[in-house]
């Protein structure tokens, strides 16, 4: 009975049905099939479709465009139906533009800005005056919100990494470019870490996901509008990249490659190697959505959990280095914030699985190995191993009866 409805049964989408229909009718009624689309078409299905008109069935879709223009003349607003679509493609983009603003900080409202500015400005099609009335919105948020840019510079002291950026949206090319560079210097120099791996996987390539080009333009502010600097006189997302590997920001060597110690074993250190790796799945999704947000998180191929457990199990990890130094680092981020919980909640989930004799060995090889995967200050071996000990000097004690009711709902793991 399945296969015979996979066979024989094919939803066809609204796009393929009107397709069709011009295929197989000798006699269309052009005024009727304009109706038709704009009552049923998404905008994108729309594009869609005028693309494979113009292409295809030309003279179709001249047809077409004569009977959008009669429209103008024959009704107006609400009964003209292409009026009505052209209204609801505003308010949508009203309603996305809004949604922008809440929330996302100014330099990066820019971006998403110039975004949807390239997007309108290379739509040419019957649409363009919608289109058009969209660039103008575009063009006055990003005039307005690079006054708050400026603004935001002159009165921040220090320019956090996140934030460098912007800075090319401010100034001319050269001016920025050396501007840029003393912001990382300082950043750096202010964090006492080499943290800047875990900002520029995170805050650089959702920056350039948001603006959409690999180029960042200035914007010159002008009386009467803005201009944006073509790619020749912008700075470009392979020269930050070149710059950030010549000046050796990222580590050589995969985390661990050097450690004399012995890693953790999978098969004899780890039981129920299944259960207990869900279990850091969710301790480490919980912290990467907190920290980074849930767009981040889900753009992920691999589990940081599952590269930080093939890290400390195996000699010759299976995932490639920049993953491994990448997963290092967002860790060194995460155990290094004062608001995350992710540091308590990792030492609390391995405690109370060692106690439950889930984990062995870890008290005597988790703490060394931890102290050589972070490298920083405050993680010695000693300091580590405080999270094993069975009394109040362990900082994590007092979370022990709640790691037991998370393992319990989260896992099929029997605890003590």
């Amino acid at each position: 009975m399945g296969q015979f409805l996979e066979n024989n049964i094919n939803l066809k989408t609204y796009t393929e049905q009107i397709i069709n229909i011009i295929e197989n009718n000798d006699k269309i009624d052009y005024q009727c099939l304009s109706f038709e689309i704009f009552s049923k078409l998404s905008h994108n299905e729309l594009i869609k479709l005028f693309d494979i008109l113009k292409e295809f069935y030309f003279e179709t879709y001249k047809k077409l465009i004569y009977e959008i223009n009669q429209m103008s003349v024959k009704y107006s607003y609400p009964n003209n139906p292409f009026l009505t679509f052209e209204a609801k493609i505003e308010s949508d983009f009203d309603k996305i533009l809004m949604e922008s603003e809440n929330s996302l900080n100014t330099g990066d409202l820019i971006a998403r800005l110039i975004s949807f500015y390239n997007i309108f400005l290379e739509r040419n099609s019957f649409l363009t005056p919608v289109y058009n009335r969209i660039i103008n919105k575009i063009l006055l948020l990003i005039k307005k919100k690079i006054t708050v840019l400026e603004t935001e510079f002159l009165n921040n002291k220090f320019v956090p990494i996140e934030k460098a950026l912007f800075i090319f949206f401010l100034e001319e090319k050269e001016i920025a470019w050396k501007k840029f560079k003393n912001i990382i210097e300082t950043d750096l120099d202010r964090r006492g870490y080499k943290l800047f791996e875990c900002e520029y996987f995170t805050r650089v390539d959702l920056f350039f996901q948001r603006l959409n080009v690999d180029f960042i333009p200035q914007v010159i502010n002008k009386h009467f509008g803005i201009e944006l600097t073509a790619e020749s006189e912008s700075i470009k997302k392979e020269e930050i990249r070149k710059f950030l590997d010549k000046r050796d920001y990222f580590n050589i060597n995969r985390p661990l490659s050097n450690f004399s110690g012995e890693f953790i074993n999978k098969e004899e250190d780890i039981l129920h190697f299944n259960e207990v790796r869900k279990l850091f799945q969710l301790i480490f999704k919980e912290a990467i959505i907190e920290k980074y947000g849930k767009p981040y998180f889900d753009k992920q191929i691999v589990s940081f959990a599952d590269i930080f457990l093939s890290n400390i199990t195996e000699k010759y990890p299976v995932y490639d280095k920049n993953e491994l130094i990448k997963t290092r680092e967002i860790i060194k981020e995460m155990v290094l914030d004062g608001d995350s919980s992710f540091k308590e909640n990792l030492f609390s989930l391995i405690y109370t699985l060692k106690e439950s004799r889930y984990l062995l060995k870890w008290n005597t090889k988790f703490p060394l190995i931890m102290e050589s995967y972070l490298g920083i200050k405050g993680f010695s071996k000693d300091s580590i191993k405080r999270y094993f000990k069975n009394d109040n000097t362990n900082p994590i004690m007092g979370t022990y009866d709640y790691m037991l009711f998370f393992i319990k709902e989260n896992s099929k793991l029997k605890m003590a």
